[in-house]
């Protein structure tokens, strides 16, 4: 989508439908919704545009989402400190607590030939404690 913004779409909006007209400022769309134009077909073709402009971002987005899943405890300081960097970094994750999910601490086990805590899986590849390069890395968030 680029450099979106409401004024530079309202902007192409006039443009397209209404000759000699440029807005800088919200309150430059304020004033013309308040001219003669047809204040409901903008407004109508506004909220389409925009419906529109989120549900492709939102796409977007889950696209380029990461599946991560975060083994811990509760009494782990590091699985606390991973989540929170996770949360942080608006990562979401699935947060499995190995203290009573004996068939994920097995999987976890069977995975990594690990028993410690965290272990975060991004796309199925396992990170064993919270090793914050080898994360930013899969997360690409550096």
């Amino acid at each position: 989508m680029g450099n979106f913004s409401i004024v530079n779409f309202v902007n192409c909006y006039i443009r397209s439908n209404l000759r000699n007209v440029h807005l800088h400022s919200i309150s430059d769309i304020c004033v013309l919704f308040m001219c003669n134009y047809s204040l409901h077909k903008i407004i109508f073709d506004i909220c389409n545009y925009l419906s529109y402009a989120v549900n492709i971002i939102k796409k977007e987005h889950m696209h380029n989402m990461k599946k991560v899943i975060v083994f811990s405890t509760p009494t782990c300081s590091w699985c606390t400190k991973v989540k929170q960097y996770l949360k942080v970094n608006q990562v979401h994750f699935k947060d499995i607590n190995v203290a009573v999910d004996q068939k994920a601490a097995q999987d976890m086990i069977r995975k990594t030939g690990q028993m410690g805590v965290p272990q975060i899986w991004v796309d199925n590849q396992a990170v064993v404690g919270f090793d914050k390069v080898k994360l930013d890395k899969l997360l690409e968030l550096k």
